[in-house]
């Protein structure tokens, strides 16, 4: 795939290729309780680690709009090797007329070389892509049209019935239009079509339209509106459904140091035949916020936010009631470091809960994200990238507490 990506960098002269080396580890664990006898309880560990090293090739074309790109990675690892290829190619046909294409493909295969490190069955040798062909017509400064055709592709070496190899085939079509200067409305319609190969029963047919608004009025308002309506159908009626999900944000800035937001998210889901595993459902989730900048560079933030999930017609175990709090900060320095961190507590209750499947509990989910360039100079630069996540949660009944943490650290040169 590197070969491809290096053919495509001599035909495009004003096209910049440029190298990155990295190294990297990633490590999770998810621990719970499980009992052992009638009388003795322990905790259960499922640990998973990853090193890895990896070379990133990126083409870049800064002189025009259109014309080549992409970019090919491949990684060793201690659990596996794999190379993912992208590229793109724009073009003008006629005036105010582009034709879009790229190319998404990546192949995985696993290797027993650190037995000692084999600690996941998470292990599947896949090859996998995506190819896509699409115009957009600028017919006014302030009017897009655009339509696409995508296929994808997943091709697993060792298929069952829950990794099972498909291919699918998306079509979209949509229209945007600028109101004034910070305002815009757009709509689409996209359809798809998966076949799954020796699974029929995966197979389905998607439709779905999506309507937006986002607008400022005025110097501190803004406002954001979304729907989205699906249809899906399978073989079994009791899996096809009809999604329908609103979405509305609204904010207003106090100058450039507060800022209020809240955030209103509904679905409802009504399947073609409602049964104790496939029911329709309501959920609901409402995000008050607020924001403080004391600093360009800088933000607090603090939220609440309500969470609903409503079977209906009438309630079923599973429904519950969430509430949490939220307080985070951002650290913001352009092209040099970035700094993330927010933690939510909360507490879910379960309406009517009829066995061990459904326990109240409450949780504590922290995420924090770094990104440091440690310098840069000309086209070279030192960069260092972390996540971490922890996400404890303690239940009513304790045998069903869970701890999972997550994380990951890179260190990549470019030149």
């Amino acid at each position: 795939m590197t070969l491809a990506l290096c053919l495509v960098t001599s035909t495009a002269s004003a096209a910049a290729l440029r190298h990155e080396l990295g190294l990297g580890a990633d490590y999770s664990n998810q621990r719970h309780t499980a009992y052992t006898s009638d009388t003795l309880e322990s905790d259960t560990s499922d640990i998973e680690t990853e090193a890895k090293g990896f070379w990133r090739l990126t083409l870049d074309n800064p002189e025009s709009g259109t014309g080549p790109g992409g970019s090919n990675t491949l990684t060793f690892s201690t659990r596996s090797l794999a190379d993912a290829l992208y590229l793109s190619l724009d073009r003008d046909l006629l005036s105010r007329l582009i034709l879009e294409t790229d190319l998404d493909a990546e192949a995985r295969w696993n290797h027993d070389l650190f037995p000692a490190l084999a600690d996941t069955f998470w292990r599947r040798d896949q090859l996998s892509g995506s190819a896509s062909a699409g115009l957009r017509w600028n017919l006014a400064e302030q009017f897009d049209l655009n339509a696409a055709d995508r296929v994808e592709a997943q091709y697993d070496l060792k298929p069952d019935s829950f990794n099972f190899n498909y291919v699918v085939n998306r079509i979209e079509a949509g229209a945007s239009l600028e109101i004034g200067m910070l305002g815009s409305l757009d709509a689409a319609w996209y359809w798809s079509r998966r076949w799954a190969i020796a699974v029929d029963s995966q197979d389905y047919d998607d439709h779905s339209a999506r309507l937006g608004f986002d607008n400022y009025f005025g110097e501190n308002w803004q406002v954001h509106l979304a729907n989205d309506l699906a249809r899906r159908t399978y073989q079994a009626a009791e899996r096809s459904y009809w999604d329908e999900n609103l979405n509305l944000q609204l904010g207003f800035d106090f100058g450039s140091v507060f800022g209020l937001s809240v955030e209103e998210d509904a679905r409802w889901t009504l399947h073609d035949s409602s049964t104790t595993v496939y029911s329709n459902q309501f959920e609901n989730r409402l995000r008050p916020g607020f924001e403080w900048r004391p600093l360009t560079e800088l933000t607090f933030r603090f939220g609440l936010q309500w969470e609903k999930l409503q079977t209906l017609p009438a309630p079923k175990p599973e429904d519950y009631r969430d509430r949490s709090v939220m307080l985070g900060f951002d650290l913001l320095k352009p092209d040099r470091f970035w700094l993330s961190l927010e933690d939510r507590l909360g507490q879910r209750t379960f309406e009517s809960p009829d066995s061990g499947f459904q326990s109240d509990y409450r949780y504590n989910e922290l995420y924090f994200m770094l990104n440091w360039t440690i310098f840069s100079a000309g086209s070279n630069s030192l960069t260092v990238d972390g996540m971490a996540s922890i996400s404890p949660e303690w239940h009513s009944d304790r045998t069903d507490n869970f701890y999972l943490t997550t994380y990951t650290l890179e260190l990549k040169y470019g030149f």
